[in-house]
């Protein structure tokens, strides 16, 4: 009797460090970190950490049903692990590795809080702790719209999105408040007696989801609401008062903010539409790389490393410099089906696909939540972002758990085995974690900031490139450091190894540059060549083959600049702003290159 006292305490501090997980990831943001997500990845691990040591305590083998709950998504771990590490390597396998950790740290999280979500105790707490989270974030980022935390969000020149919020992305941002409004509105309509609480919460995500200005975050919340309300047990005095008070919110919302709101759903698929149009870009581009890896696909993780040349050949085919495009680098594809297409293939994707069939089949309040991540999903990195991958996890752990899916009967007696087994994976995959991509990350952006001061960043860098993981994004940075001090033939050095681990425009056109300097025209040519196919309206691009050309090429090569929006004078200078070789961040389509908050 007195060790089942012992045990019902442990589960209680093992669901304390899950809520906590669940409430303190998504506001955990850092300028000292290379993105904003990296940070809550952090707090995941250290809870993730806390729970393992519970586990180990407790030692029972309760955590065997929330591995086979969730069997399919592991399976797609170890189906990548084998094909894109031993039977057709990725061409970065860093970059896959790194994917396998962090996806299996979410799923063992699942893992962790599974048996509790059976219990209905337990699964109201981390439902109530995911709300409180989503509310918390949607009341910081009204609160950075209204310019009222500039200590904690200050604003950064010629950065677009006025609430970067805690994940530097107004779409992440409005998209992680989509999750909770759903179920929020099911708990108000389901309750007999006024709930204020559930009230004054829809207000805040409410109002904190039009300011996101995020029209994908929107249709999430439509979609996620028509599946969340209980149709048949509404009254009409809770849905006029739930109608009233939204309709006035939205009202305010586009009285107050409206180049957020109506002037954004306004511009929806024209000209202006920036955002909307490159998406196609992209898919473009994934589509062409599902084209050719469609079975085993091109590998987990490295979608970043085959975008540049999969995007330049869309813009290359026929029509394709139509294309809305841009200058930055995208590591994702704004799309997590194709994405897990492109990177997996087939045979990864029947693997999600498997566990989609198994969520199809339970019912539950909670399908309200995850209906609006999903549909968030289609236009969005959500699975990228450790909050809202999580929250999801939990959201389909809640409805297995109450149908029993995949669910045996608790084997009887201790498994201590199995317990200290998973606690000791969760604690090595978590420092490996940290010492892979936390610690580099932290450094590097101690280089950049050193960097952008004008202060002297070349050790900081070279710390960064010593470390033994790979990191292709810091010998750029670095490559760029040691050209600017004049010390070309080692910055030409730390561009080609950063091309084990990237294969950007920015790269060929900074090794391009270097070698038409050096005196090396034929490799500058190559590189230049292989810059155009990648990033062809880069201005740089142009007037370093301008300068580089014989005069009588010259006119010909301003003729084709032209044709990608290029305009150069008879000097060869581009008109308008340009994003050169000395540019000092390297950034996803998802940031600007004068701005910290970054989702990379």
């Amino acid at each position: 009797m007195k060790h089942h006292d012992r045990s019902g305490s442990v589960d209680w501090w093992r669901g304390v460090f899950i809520c906590l997980a669940v409430v303190l990831s998504a506001p955990a943001y850092s300028f000292r970190l290379t993105s904003f997500l990296l940070a809550k990845e952090a707090v995941l691990n250290l809870c993730l950490c806390a729970v393992a040591v519970v586990v180990v305590i407790r030692g029972r083998p309760s955590l065997d049903m929330g591995c086979r709950a969730f069997f399919p998504l592991w399976l797609f771990l170890g189906l990548a692990a084998v094909l894109h590490l031993v039977l057709f390597p990725a061409p970065v396998p860093s970059d896959t590795i790194v994917e396998i950790a962090r996806y299996a740290l979410l799923l063992t999280a699942a893992a962790f809080a599974y048996d509790l979500l059976g219990e209905d105790v337990w699964r109201k707490r981390i439902l109530d702790a995911l709300l409180c989270s989503t509310v918390l974030v949607a009341a910081l980022g009204v609160l950075q719209y209204a310019g009222l935390l500039p200590g904690l969000f200050p604003t950064f020149e010629d950065y677009g999105q006025r609430v970067y919020s805690v994940f530097g992305n107004q779409d992440l941002y409005g998209g992680y408040l989509a999750i909770g409004i759903p179920l929020l509105v099911r708990r108000f309509l389901t309750r007999t007696r006024l709930d204020t609480v559930a009230l004054l919460g829809i207000v805040v995500l409410l109002a904190g989801l039009l300011i996101s200005g995020s029209r994908s975050a929107w249709l999430a919340v439509a979609v996620g609401v028509l599946i969340a309300i209980p149709y048949r047990h509404v009254t009409r005095l809770g849905t006029a008062m739930l109608g009233g008070v939204c309709m006035t919110i939205v009202v305010l919302t586009v009285w107050l903010a409206p180049a957020a709101t109506s002037h954004r759903f306004a511009m929806t698929l024209g000209p202006e539409d920036h955002g909307g149009r490159l998406r196609l870009w992209f898919w473009d581009g994934t589509l062409r790389m599902v084209r050719d890896a469609p079975i085993a696909g091109q590998g987990l993780g490295n979608y970043g490393y085959w975008s540049p040349r999969y995007l330049g050949e869309a813009l290359h085919a026929p029509g394709g410099h139509t294309h809305a495009h841009n200058e930055l680098h995208t590591v994702r594809a704004h799309c997590e089906p194709l994405e897990i297409l492109a990177e997996a293939g087939l045979i990864g994707s029947c693997c999600w696909l498997w566990m989609l069939v198994r969520l199809i089949r339970c019912r539950g309040p909670e399908w309200g939540g995850l209906a609006a991540l999903l549909t968030f999903s289609l236009f969005n990195a959500a699975f990228h972002s450790a909050p809202h991958a999580l929250a999801g996890l939990l959201l389909a752990g809640m409805l297995l758990a109450q149908r029993g899916t995949a669910v045996g009967a608790e084997a009887p007696g201790e498994s201590l085995d199995a317990a200290y087994g998973l606690a000791a994976l969760t604690i090595m995959m978590s420092a490996f974690f940290m010492w892979a991509v936390l610690l580099p990350s932290y450094w590097l952006q101690a280089a950049e900031d050193r960097y952008l001061a004008g202060k002297p960043c070349l050790p900081q860098y070279e710390r960064v490139v010593e470390h033994p993981w790979p990191n292709a994004r810091a010998r750029e940075e670095y490559g760029v450091a040691l050209s600017e001090a004049g010390r070309l033939e080692e910055a030409y050095y730390q561009f080609e190894r950063a091309l084990d681990g990237r294969d950007t425009g920015s790269l060929y056109l900074a090794l391009g540059a270097l070698a038409q300097s050096l005196g090396d025209h034929r490799r500058a040519r190559q590189w230049l060549d292989a810059c155009f196919y990648r990033w062809p309206s880069s201005a740089a691009l142009w007037e370093v083959r301008f300068q580089g050309s014989p005069p009588h090429e010259r006119k010909h090569i301003r003729e084709r600049a032209a044709r990608w929006g290029v305009m150069l004078d008879k000097w060869g200078r581009a008109q308008g702003p340009r994003l050169g070789v000395n540019t000092p961040k390297i950034v996803t389509s998802t940031s600007t290159p004068s701005s910290p908050p970054r989702t990379n």
